[in-house]
């Protein structure tokens, strides 16, 4: 049986961390009003950067992860799917007027482990980086996240979001 392939775009100051543990942390957000989510690894279909949402601190769009995924891997979801379920409404309109690629986006509820990530690609050069998991810049150790430390990190991403809304909010 064939593995699917998909995508996962992130910035150069988490190559080290990824290449070390995998993929380990997203936000999927559940409830936006009530600042709810689990934690989970967003992916998607689509080889393009554009129209996913991605933040502005790190440059998120500059490296392309091709992962393969096993088929059946009960914790791999189509995202709009699994929102229908599992996100409220506002949630979902939410995500959807930030990005209009949402119907190419998928989750794993778990850790995608380093060695799915099959290929880098920078994505400004084109160029395929062979050595991605070496790439350490200044606050690359700090943006690790090991599979155990994975609510804690979520729990403290919350909390920073939280504080940014009262500041936005004076």
């Amino acid at each position: 049986m064939q593995n699917l392939i998909f995508y996962h775009f992130t910035s150069a100051e988490s190559l080290l961390g990824i290449g070390r543990h995998g993929l380990t942390v997203g936000d999927v957000p559940t409830n936006i009003v009530k600042m709810r989510g689990l934690v989970g690894v967003w992916l998607t279909s689509s080889p393009l950067s554009d129209n996913h949402g991605l933040g502005k601190q790190y440059d998120k769009r500059r490296y392309r992860l091709t992962v393969e995924l096993p088929v059946g891997l009960p914790t791999f979801h189509k995202w709009t799917d699994w929102s229908k379920q599992y996100v409220t409404p506002q949630t979902i309109s939410g995500l959807q007027d930030t990005a209009s690629a949402w119907d190419t986006w998928y989750i794993v509820l778990g850790v995608v482990p380093a060695d799915a990530v099959i290929a880098c690609v920078d994505v400004l050069s084109g160029e395929t980086i062979h050595n991605w998991r070496e790439i350490k810049l200044p606050g690359s150790e700090k943006r690790i996240v090991p599979p155990w430390r994975r609510e804690a990190w979520q729990k403290r991403m919350f909390k920073q979001v939280s504080k940014a809304l009262a500041m936005r909010a004076k």
